[in-house]
C-alpha cells in the first residue's frame, strides 16, 4: 500500500506539472499572437491537440 500511494503521487504530480507546463505554453502563444486573430485561433487549437495527444502518448508508456 505505501508503495502505491508513492507511486500514485508522483504519477499526479507529473500530470499537474505536464499541465501546467502546457498551459504555460499556450499563455505564451496567444501574448505572442495577440495582434493576428489568424494566430489567435490556430493556436488553442494546437495546443488542445498537442494536450490531448502528450497525454494518451505519457499516460499510454506509464500503464502498458
Amino acid at each position: 500500500p505505501l508503495e502505491f500511494w508513492r507511486i500514485s503521487s508522483l504519477f499526479v504530480a507529473y500530470y499537474f506539472a505536464l499541465a501546467d507546463f502546457f498551459l504555460a505554453l499556450a499563455d505564451f502563444y496567444l501574448s505572442m499572437a495577440d495582434s493576428s486573430r489568424v494566430l489567435a485561433d490556430f493556436f488553442p487549437l494546437c495546443g488542445l491537440f498537442f494536450l490531448t495527444g502528450g497525454f494518451s502518448h505519457h499516460f499510454g508508456g506509464f500503464l502498458s
